[in-house]
């Protein structure tokens, strides 16, 4: 049943790691039946986190977005979300220290305590129609966010290597339904609470907050594989860490670090700059969070499959075809400005994030392992939440100040260098294989002749 499931989630996780040819997979067999239902157990703990830290994000984008256009110029409108991403930027080294020293499950709590602390300075901002108290709040705010992105890595640490692009699928698609719930939040708690509109979403987060510190502290983070052989002190020197500067000039490094960047900060200023747009157009805040829904139910959506195609197609295609229909989504865009042309640039924007993105996971994930693996993996989110954090808090400045066209061509440029990076890391080794199979078949020609001869 499990194996006929159209569902790429657990139960073929589960499946497949319970099948008598786990080893014919590739999977590592587990110890026992039990460790196997753990594991499903804890992906999916971990894909209710991802969602629920999602949808603060997308509070962010929606309600602060709204509370801040309400009482502060409209140029200004992105300026917290994008402080949020920078907050998430500059935390992303140090939270990933912490849980390098003291493990993930402990890493969720300062985590949760300064999404709480910054929920709460943007209830009183509300209240007090303060713009400094809803920036620091949603600086607050991005350490939360950081961790969150931290889950797909955890979620490929805990698991066999041939199952980690489904794992990482699996927890990233928990997100389907973050757009949902955002627009739940935004859209009813918008009123919630007499005190001050736009309060409520912020109190809803302080409770969301208390549940993926629950759901984290629940988690079981033993890996689940082969016990590993113990190294002898005068071996341990050959399992040192590499030093930062040559792990970071590595092609899996870089090619996934400059992909991963520009997938974030193209979709997420056009993402944070539709609804800006849709109100200076006359639509209602409501119908901007419509859109938005659409969109992160496309980002997620596809998760359900992604994993399987980066297992079939390889990461770097999957992660062209991911900018591919990026650029057709800003082809749709300059379409026209009606409802129906939002949502399905939107949508089209959120499928594209998704093959770019955890293409670009895939790859990261790929090229390192032990104790390398944290340490670039934070390099990676802090280089892709750096510009993030740059696109979003330009892109009201600069649909304000200069138009929304602009915007758009900023999204191509930054599709076109991705699929110049990525090319740079396909063509060699296409060229490599090439050259490999032209010489074993030069060599098999020499040696009939001679055969012959």
């Amino acid at each position: 049943h499990a194996h006929s499931t159209a569902l790429n989630g657990a139960p073929q996780l589960l499946f497949v790691m319970t099948s008598p040819r786990a080893k014919d997979a590739g999977v590592e067999a587990p110890a026992s039946p039990t460790w196997t239902r753990r594991l499903v157990l804890n992906l999916f703990m971990f894909a209710l986190t991802f969602m629920l830290g999602v949808s603060v994000l997308f509070v962010q984008i929606t309600t602060t977005t709204g509370l801040t256009t309400s009482f502060a110029p409209k140029r200004v409108a992105t300026v917290p979300v994008g402080l949020f991403m920078l907050s998430a930027t500059l935390s992303s080294f140090p939270i990933n220290a912490f849980m390098a020293r003291f493990g993930r499950r402990l890493g969720v709590v300062p985590a949760t305590v300064c999404g709480a602390g910054g929920a709460l300075c943007c209830f009183g901002g509300a209240i007090e129609k303060s713009l400094a108290l809803v920036i620091v709040g949603s600086m607050l705010q991005g350490v939360l966010f950081t961790y969150v992105l931290s889950l797909r890595f955890a979620a490929a640490a805990i698991t066999p290597p041939a199952l980690r692009p489904r794992a990482m699928s699996f927890v990233v698609g928990g997100a389907a339904i973050s757009g949902v719930l955002a627009r739940e939040f935004s859209v009813h708690g918008r009123l919630w609470l007499p005190v001050a509109e736009f309060a409520g979403p912020y109190v809803i987060i302080v409770i969301v907050c208390a549940a993926m510190l629950a759901l984290i502290s629940a988690v079981d983070f033993t890996p689940v594989a082969m016990p590993q052989p113990v190294v002898a002190p005068e071996d341990a020197a050959k399992v040192e860490r590499k030093p930062l500067v040559e792990l970071v000039t590595t092609p899996h490094f870089y090619v996934s670090a400059i992909s991963t960047a520009v997938t974030y900060a193209s979709m997420a200023s056009l993402m944070a700059a539709t609804p800006a747009r849709m109100l200076n157009l006359g639509y209602d805040l409501t119908v901007g969070a419509d859109v938005v829904q659409y969109h992160v139910a496309a980002m997620y959506a596809p998760c359900i499959f992604t994993g399987d195609v980066i297992k079939a197609a390889g990461a770097p295609l999957v992660i062209l075809l991911g900018y591919s229909v990026m650029i057709v989504a800003a082809v749709v865009y300059s379409l026209g400005n009606v409802f129906g042309v939002y949502v399905a640039a939107m949508v089209l924007l959120g499928i594209g994030w998704n093959f770019a993105f955890l293409g670009s996971t895939a790859l990261l994930a790929q090229g390192f392992a032990g104790p390398d693996a944290q340490r670039v993996q934070g390099m990676n989110d802090t280089i892709a939440l750096g510009l993030l954090s740059v696109g979003i808090t330009t892109a009201s400045i600069v649909l304000e100040d200069v138009s929304w066209e602009a915007l758009l061509w900023i999204h191509l440029s930054l599709m076109v260098l991705g699929m110049c990076a990525v090319s740079s890391y396909v063509l060699p080794q296409t060229a490599r294989r090439h050259g490999c199979c032209g010489g074993s078949r030069a060599n098999s020609s020499a040696g009939a002749s001679s055969s012959r001869a």
